[in-house]
């Protein structure tokens, strides 16, 4: 394999006419690591991967791979193989000519070319397939034959379109298995476009989310999930409620929000928290407490009336709108009144040892430690 190398974008746009794709875009990938550019539809991902493959030119900025800008190379001169979302394999190849066939074009000797193609088919597990046709093999299967074909190249990054999205469910979480093993032993870049938050968080060492073709946030799957930067992340990525509230009252940790609903929340001080000013922030669906309402509220201030309490707990009444089993954990969407659908995920045990029905009015509760603040950007 070529010597690894890092990847850095500067500045990089690209504009279809009147229409941004990417907008100045700054983003460094390490050699070696499996990085997941996640968004929405539409979000610049797929466009930003054909930049980084020379299959579209920039509009402005630089590219560089390794010490070498690539910015203005063809696709050849890169070093990366891209494997593309629909496999596009040749209908009328053996398995082991379509993963010849670039050796073919470069007009490598027929035995050794095939020699290196029933390898590379070892490698993805695919060598008792290598003279069927495309049609003869299953969606699981026509992706290792088309990964064969792109890692034949020896390529320094292997770009990655979408390429579990046809897959059913079962064998999506095979086949990503397969791809986080085979990056590993391997060593090289790999960068994976997905819409998949499940799928991100399960491959990569870097997420990078993007929205209306800028990065939203870049981290690890931990620090994306856990410590999302915007109400976007938080949102797409999943597994948070956002929240608004203005600033009524701040003392030393902690601050007072109220909302138009009349609903307070106690937040850890921020850096936005003057008196009105707003402030958003997240929790996660499963630090949310159920009760019923028969509980009292939980009161905003100390008993001696000096200031708010540093491990305050949050009140929130609301409806219960649906209850979705999941298995191992249960999902239920509540209303309360001015504020967005509130999601809290409880384990399967803890549901059905009191279950709750469509329609019941709860307490929701959660406690300060557990509130992440957001960046104002939504």
């Amino acid at each position: 394999m070529p010597e690894l190398a890092d990847i850095e974008l500067v500045k990089v746009s690209k504009r279809y006419g009147s229409v941004v794709a990417v907008e100045r875009l700054n983003l460094t990938i390490p050699a070696g690591t499996y990085t997941c550019l996640l968004g929405p539809s539409g979000c610049g991902k797929t466009t930003t991967l054909r930049l980084l493959a020379g299959h579209e030119r920039v509009t402005s900025g630089m590219i560089r791979i390794g010490p070498t800008p690539v910015t203005h190379l063809s696709p050849a001169q890169r070093s990366t193989a891209m494997m593309f979302q629909h496999y596009a394999l040749f209908p009328h190849l053996s398995c082991v000519d379509n993963v010849a066939f670039s050796l073919h074009m470069q007009r490598v000797p027929k035995a050794i070319r095939q020699q290196k193609a029933q390898e590379f088919l070892r490698l993805v597990d695919m060598q008792d397939y290598a003279y069927r046709l495309p049609a003869q093999l299953s969606g699981g299967q026509q992706q290792r034959v088309a990964l064969a074909r792109a890692l034949i190249m020896e390529p320094s990054v292997l770009l990655l379109d979408e390429p579990l999205s046809a897959l059913d469910p079962f064998l999506r979480i095979h086949m990503r298995q397969e791809l986080k093993r085979l990056q590993s032993e391997l060593g090289i870049t790999f960068v994976h476009v997905t819409h998949s938050q499940e799928e991100a968080l399960a491959l990569a060492d870097l997420i990078v989310v993007m929205h209306q073709g800028q990065i939203e946030q870049c981290g690890t799957p931990q620090q994306v999930y856990n410590r999302p930067r915007t109400a976007f992340v938080a949102r797409f990525v999943g597994g948070h409620n956002v929240l608004t509230g203005q600033v009524v009252a701040t003392e030393a940790g902690h601050t007072l929000l109220t909302t138009p609903a009349g609903q307070h929340f106690v937040v850890p001080v921020s850096s936005h928290a003057a008196i009105g000013q707003h402030v958003t922030f997240a929790i996660r669906s499963d630090k949310v407490s159920l009760a019923p309402t028969a509980l009292p509220p939980l009161p905003l201030e100390q008993p001696d009336g000096q200031g708010l309490t540093a491990h305050q707990h949050n009140t929130l009444y609301a409806t219960v709108r649906s209850v979705a089993y999941q298995g191992a954990w249960v999902q239920l969407s509540l209303e309360a009144p001015a504020l967005d659908a509130l999601t809290v995920t409880l384990t399967d045990s803890r549901f059905f040892e009191k279950p709750i029905a469509v329609g019941s009015t709860v307490v929701a509760t959660w406690i300060m430690e557990d509130v992440h603040l957001l960046a104002q950007r939504s």
